[in-house]
């Protein structure tokens, strides 16, 4: 070999000191790009170009949450990168007990993040004013208000409309508590929940956890305390990509995991929390049904340990004995982690079997609040006594009209428009029992024997419903015999 040659050979690195730089994201060098060491801002990953000790590096000098973007894992390994961990390291032997001690070191690293979120010293009156029952309230909505508003045609002048999605609604649900927020569609319960969950900023109000606001744009450590289940779990997983990368996914961004190995045994130790075995981790979403699918969706957001999970229509579009599963998993994981958790539903059926307690929406209000055993079996405002006629009876000897149509053959008619609200009551145009005071002036909050209720006239109302026994009974017996087939 001659001089030169010999020279040009040595001057070029080994192929897995130049693989190994270039996954470092360094030069021959060793020595961090320019761009990398100028970055004041937080870490952003394209594809797989930073490994997780950098992203925990930049996190620990103060340059932010690292922020993953495109694919971050390599498909073909069903999203465990070859180049961060070798495949027998991610899955771990049997037996090992790396799944529960992963599991349990990400529980503290959430939990000791939730700790360290400041709290300002305004908001905690909300809190501690409706725990004087013995209730510890974990998340309070205080006076939400949203407007959303109209965009004005080309040419029209005048004053912007808005539309009154959201109007002074205040509720609180503590820890081990399930609260359902029911109502027809349109009253405004998934702009609730998309304010709970920081998605969306309210015109008004604040939204507490423990006491302290939660700001409109929230840091990750605020993120991770409240989870949105969104309502269509097909539309929640990218197609492209398999479940265990999506599983991955929100371990990676918030880093609270050390590496491939702990992202792999809190995934398959949360898929079993939900009931699912460690093989649907390496399928893809087209592969899974509706069930499975909302079992995972939940699962993911259980993954960052949220003190407060907010469902949307949860059981939206699942036939019986799938609706029967999920709603024993959410209740058993009501009890084993504390969780509080607000379901958005319009089925009274399910928010019977679930809620602690109910909260009934109508044109954005909500109108009726209290225990559910009290407000979704003898309601007292007159909306919330024709929304539970509604739920159609298992009867098939009963001819004749609806039960809501009798309940308010004086006063039936369509919802207002959330333009233009009527004034006073809200639902004073339907109501059978309003009044002139009625349309003149908005009811204030009164409590009847523990029920928070909006009505002028709600001592007239009739407690009687006429088909709460009989939707119990058989949505009772339809969870029972699920879960007894299981």
């Amino acid at each position: 070999m001659s001089a030169a040659k010999r020279a040009m050979t040595e001057s070029q690195p080994e192929p897995q000191a130049a693989a190994r730089d270039a996954v470092l994201g360094t030069g021959v060098e060793g020595e961090p790009s320019a761009a990398q060491a100028d970055s004041a801002g937080p870490a952003v990953t394209l594809g797989d170009t930073a490994p997780e000790t950098d992203r925990r590096a930049a996190q620990a000098n103060g340059a932010g949450p690292a922020v993953t973007v495109g694919d971050v894992a390599d498909e073909r390994n069903h999203g465990v990168d070859p180049r961060v961990a070798p495949e027998a390291d991610v899955h771990g032997a049997e037996g090992d007990g790396v799944g529960e001690a992963a599991v349990a070191r990400i529980a503290a690293q959430a939990a000791a993040a939730r700790d360290a979120v400041p709290a300002p010293g305004a908001g905690a009156g909300v809190s501690d004013a409706r725990a004087a029952g013995g209730r510890v309230p974990v998340l309070a909505a205080d006076q939400l208000r949203r407007y959303f508003p109209v965009p004005r045609q080309l040419g029209k002048r005048g004053p912007v409309q808005q539309v009154h999605a959201v109007e002074d609604v205040s509720f609180d649900v503590a820890a081990g508590e399930i609260l359902a927020v029911v109502g027809e569609s349109g009253c405004g319960k998934s702009t609730v929940a998309r304010m709970l969950a920081g998605l969306t900023e309210p015109t008004v109000g604040r939204v507490l956890v423990d006491g302290a606001e939660l700001p409109a744009r929230r840091t990750p450590e605020q993120q991770r305390v409240v989870q949105l289940v969104t309502q269509n779990p097909r539309a929640a997983f990218n197609r492209r990509r398999g479940i265990r990368h999506a599983l991955h996914q929100p371990l990676r961004v918030h880093g609270l995991a050390a590496g491939a190995r702990e992202r792999e045994a809190a995934a398959v130790e949360t898929v079993r929390r939900v009931g699912l075995s460690e093989e649907h981790l390496d399928r893809m979403p087209r592969d899974l049904s509706g069930g499975e699918l909302a079992r995972l969706v939940l699962a993911r957001a259980l993954l960052v340990g949220p003190r407060v999970l907010v469902l949307d229509e949860p059981t939206a579009s699942l036939d019986a004995s799938v609706k029967a599963t999920v709603v024993n998993l959410l209740l058993r994981l009501r009890d084993e982690l504390g969780l509080a958790i607000v379901v958005i539903t319009h089925e009274i059926d399910i928010a019977r079997r679930l809620a602690d307690r109910a909260a009934v929406m109508y044109l954005g209000r909500v109108v009726e609040l209290g225990p559910a055993a009290e407000v979704l079996h003898a309601p007292r405002h007159p909306y919330a006594r024709m929304l539970l006629a509604s739920v159609p009876r298992p009867d098939p000897t009963r001819t004749g009209p609806a039960l809501a149509a009798d309940m308010a053959a004086d006063g039936a008619g369509e919802v207002p428009s959330a333009v233009t609200p009527p004034s006073g009551c809200a639902f004073h145009p339907r109501c059978p029992l309003a009044t002139q005071v009625c349309a003149q002036e908005v009811p204030e909050e009164r409590m009847l024997g523990g029920v928070r209720v909006m009505c002028h006239h709600a001592e007239d109302a009739g407690t009687e419903t006429g088909a709460e026994t009989a939707v119990e009974t058989a949505v009772d017996g339809s969870v029972s015999g699920s879960a007894a087939a299981r």
